[in-house]
């Protein structure tokens, strides 16, 4: 490997960067882990359980907090990202928020993902929804 700082640190970015993309922008991001595969009915079950928890997470932490308490170093950076993804985002939240509509799990039985997380619930989700929708709309 090449010790030149400015190189592994490209790298480094490079790879973090594939990295997210491939968890990110695929369509069920739990089966890009060893050893899940689409195979059973339990695993895709699985698979619908991830993807409704990360997206509700993703709602509340990544977008919702991010307008609410935006980073005083990052603030100008984040307010422009929101100003001029804002209909991207509303378009996808709207999604996010009828399928959380149409979900038939049982959240009270389902576990966290990772032992954490939130419970996303068709209630929580539509208010997150309606949350970031007022602070878009502003």
């Amino acid at each position: 490997m090449c010790n030149i700082p400015i190189f592994n640190s490209s790298l480094s970015v490079l790879f973090s960067r594939n990295y997210i993309n491939s968890l990110i922008f695929v369509p069920d991001p739990y089966f890009n882990e060893p050893g899940y595969s689409p195979s059973s009915d339990d695993q895709k079950r699985h698979s619908v359980v991830y993807d409704h928890q990360i997206r509700a997470a993703t709602m509340k932490f990544a977008i919702l907090e991010q307008l609410k308490n935006p980073s005083k170093i990052f603030r100008d950076c984040i307010i422009n990202h929101f100003r001029l993804k804002k209909h991207r985002i509303l378009k996808q939240i709207e999604e996010w928020k009828n399928e959380a509509k149409g979900c038939k799990l049982d959240w009270q039985k389902e576990r966290l993902v990772a032992g954490g997380g939130i419970k996303p619930i068709d209630k929580d989700v539509s208010e997150i929804c309606s949350k970031i929708e007022d602070y878009l709309k502003k």
